[in-house]
């Protein structure tokens, strides 16, 4: 990819299409060997008509088997990579999002942006391209008590009384600028906020991972240093 200099025609090449860097510190999530990122919504679910949209920054390799990039409750909601397929999955249906995979060691965003008014739509953006769009009608709500990055759970039935859960098709790789908001965004919304951070007293955002945090140093200048804690401001436990 070129970024073309209009004044002297000295032009960059970037690496990729989101080749992009911030001037300051930077950190990221990343899970292997079976872990996986947990976030707490339990103080923060959505009613069967209340909008909502997900979106993050991941990168990741080729996988060895179906990895789910990220899922809510007990396979309520699951987008995976299979094969060279990203898929979205709920209600016992399967959607394909891309036909050309995109874990190929760059970073890209996604966003899952769910509008439960009027006729309602459900629209998955890449990297700011709307990829699909579906009717919100039997989209689930955020009725869960966690999203996860990096694998799916499912429940294992017991008796009457227990029951387990266990986790699978396992993600391998990395997380940035995770943001959970209680409402619908447009698409120019997601477009200019998807490169920059967010204020942590935006409207109608629950969670904000950032996997960083702002501190004063001892020379009394601002730095950034990893994190798990929910930026937003607001009292959600911290990510797990």
């Amino acid at each position: 990819k070129v970024a073309s200099d209009a004044a002297r025609n000295r032009h960059l090449i970037l690496q990729d299409a989101n080749g992009w860097t911030i001037n300051n510190f930077n950190s990221a999530l990343q899970l292997a060997d079976g872990q996986i990122g947990v976030i707490d919504i339990s103080g923060c679910t959505t009613s069967k008509d209340e909008n909502y949209m997900i979106e993050f920054w991941f990168k990741g390799e080729p996988q060895s088997a179906t990895a789910s990039i990220m899922s809510v409750g007990d396979g309520l909601i699951d987008i995976r990579q299979d094969g060279n397929n990203i898929e979205l999955a709920y209600a016992n249906k399967v959607y394909p999002l891309t036909t050309t995979s995109c874990l190929d060691n760059q970073w890209h965003h996604l966003a899952l942006n769910v509008l439960k008014n009027g006729m309602g739509s459900v629209i998955v953006y890449l990297d700011g391209t709307a990829i699909k769009q579906l009717s919100a009608k039997d989209f689930p709500a955020l009725a869960a008590n966690h999203i996860y990055l990096g694998a799916k759970r499912d429940i294992i039935a017991g008796d009457e009384t227990t029951y387990q859960h266990v986790y699978s098709q396992p993600f391998k790789g990395y997380f940035d600028e995770f943001r959970y908001w209680k409402g619908h965004l447009t698409s120019e919304l997601i477009r200019q906020n998807m490169y920059h951070r967010i204020k942590d007293n935006a409207i109608a955002m629950q969670a904000y991972y950032p996997f960083e945090k702002t501190m004063i140093d001892s020379y009394h200048q601002t730095v950034y240093v990893p994190a798990l804690s929910n930026n937003c401001g607001q009292d959600r436990p911290d990510f797990k």
